[in-house]
């Protein structure tokens, strides 16, 4: 069986299909024609988007400065 392991010994694995984006999504939105999906997010540092297309699910991030500036 696949998946990690609590200090407890409980076997636990992610539900549904686990896609890699910038580090600390915050948001998440689909286009209105659901051909994308736009992931923002804090790393820390650099702030950005990541867009995953539904169909290959190919994601690409693209950094962004002060994204969450008002």
């Amino acid at each position: 069986m696949s998946g990690d392991r609590t200090p407890q010994g409980w076997l636990i694995n992610p539900a549904g299909q686990q896609m890699d984006v910038l580090r600390f999504p915050l948001g998440i939105a689909a286009t209105p024609d659901g051909s994308k999906v736009i992931v923002s997010s804090d790393s820390g540092s650099v702030q950005g988007l990541t867009t995953i297309d539904t169909n290959t699910l190919a994601a690409v991030p693209v950094p962004a400065a002060n994204l969450f500036m008002a």
